[in-house]
């Protein structure tokens, strides 16, 4: 007998292409950053109870094929989905998000009694356009390049404003080419792509500790590798590999591993850099190598240096990323290389010794903020967000989901309920996500009425 699902379906506004930012990739599971909900929706409880009971202990015995096979799957959608949930809530990007969703969800509450009050719903949903550039900015020439021929090169441009017109907000792009400048891809560094770049590197980090303890490594790992490099190299999904690229490029770096390991640090520190550490990169960025090495040769040095720096200014993580992986010193041999690799680049791009202490006491003023908003669904989530957020600081690279707060998943689509990280000290292990999923839908069904009643005059 076929089951039902639990949860009734919300139909999108047709015409916001945001309601869903990782559509193109996210096909078999998703996170919903409205609901803060994850459905993995390909994946029987059996398989995602077995991917459990493999997250929760270290194996004392070689994986058996048959195993591996039944956990591999489901382990690459849990992880990448439960990457989302803690980027949007345990980082200070995530805490910003809750920030401006609690703030439209408070609106809402003074429907019937006050029209003035309702612009934090239009705020929040002008919000959502900055994260995924419109497809505008994302164009696709040629799909059937040899990996052999792609080439790549920074480039930027402008945001048109509400009224169609250039804005001062700039973006930047990586525009792939052959060596005989044959278009290939332009796409955006985009904040998305930062999220996708951070899920797709933990679910490879994980899917690797999965085949290390399994029978045939050597296979399964050329496997992986092979699977890695033809999305790497699939013109379609640029938006969300263009990270990955600009790593591995500016240290002539094939190692993926390696490149895994640096994205995933480097889209942490992206994701958790306060304004006033912006703020200190602008004043020094002419000091920065990119900068120093940018010599005003052409017109085009000029505008990208001169865009970068009024990017960084609108704390765009685009620009910030890319002047990171720009600040790169020589690849590292060893773990301990490796932390001095990270303080280097971070010292080099304009990170001041004190940038984690104020990103902390931001976190903490962002909890604060959605306290005040007394939604309790939205102000428990943040507050195990900081915890989260406290825990990762200075972890390392890849993260241990068992010592997350984190919440229970749907899985076979929608149909059941699995609790994945059921450590005793997991605050949102118990959540009612049904009740979350109703009280997100109310709130984004609200936000899309509200927007849908402005207009540009």
């Amino acid at each position: 007998m076929n089951k039902q699902p639990l949860i009734k379906k919300r139909e999108p506004f047709k015409d916001h292409d945001y309601y869903h930012l990782f559509t193109q990739i996210d096909t078999k599971a998703h996170f919903d950053y409205q609901t803060y909900t994850l459905h993995i929706n390909d994946i029987e409880k059996s398989a995602g109870e077995a991917a459990s009971i493999h997250l929760s202990k270290k194996p004392t015995s070689k994986i058996s094929n048959k195993e591996y096979f039944l956990i591999a799957e489901a382990l690459n959608l849990i992880i990448h989905e439960y990457t989302h949930f803690i980027d949007f809530s345990s980082s200070l990007f995530g805490l910003e998000h809750l920030n401006k969703l609690a703030a439209a969800a408070a609106a809402q509450r003074l429907e019937y009694t006050d029209e003035m009050a309702f612009y934090p719903a239009k705020q929040y949903a002008d919000y959502l356009r900055t994260l995924r550039p419109s497809k505008y900015y994302d164009e696709k020439h040629n799909l059937n390049i040899p990996r052999d021929r792609w080439g790549a090169v920074s480039s930027s441009g402008v945001i048109f404003n509400s009224s169609g017109k250039p804005s001062t907000r700039p973006i930047m792009f990586v525009r792939f080419m052959t060596p005989d400048q044959l278009q290939i891809a332009r796409a955006p560094i985009s904040v998305v792509s930062i999220l996708e770049a951070s899920a797709i590197s933990q679910e490879l980090l994980a899917g690797l500790d999965l085949i290390e303890n399994s029978e045939d490594p050597e296979i399964k790992y050329k496997d992986i590798t092979e699977k890695n490099i033809d999305f790497l190299y699939d013109a379609r999904f640029t938006d969300y590999s263009v990270c990955a690229h600009l790593v591995a490029n500016q240290l002539a770096c094939k190692d993926f591993l390696l490149v895994a390991r640096i994205i995933a640090t480097l889209t942490r520190i992206v994701l958790n850099t306060p304004p006033s550490v912006f703020e200190d990169i602008c004043r020094s960025i002419e000091k920065t190598p990119y900068f120093i090495n940018l010599k005003y040769k052409s017109e085009a040095e000029i505008i990208i240096k001169k865009r970068i720096r009024n990017a960084l200014k609108f704390r765009d993580f685009g620009a910030l990323f890319l002047l990171l992986v720009r600040c790169m010193p020589e690849p590292p041999n060893s773990a301990a290389q490796f932390k001095e690799f990270i303080a280097t680049t971070l010292l080099k791009a304009g990170f001041k010794q004190d940038w984690a202490e104020k990103s902390k006491v931001h976190a903490k003023q962002l909890l604060r903020t959605v306290e005040s908003f007394e939604l309790p669904h939205l102000t428990k989530l943040a507050s195990c967000g900081v915890k989260n957020y406290m825990t990762l600081m200075g972890s390392g690279h890849q993260i241990d989901f068992n010592k997350m707060h984190l919440p229970p998943c749907y899985v076979a689509r929608d149909t059941d309920v699995l609790s994945v990280f059921n450590a005793e000290n997991n605050e949102l292990a118990g959540l009612d996500i049904e009740e979350m999923y109703e009280l997100g839908g109310k709130t984004e069904l609200w936000v899309g009425k509200i927007e849908s009643a402005c207009l540009n005059f």
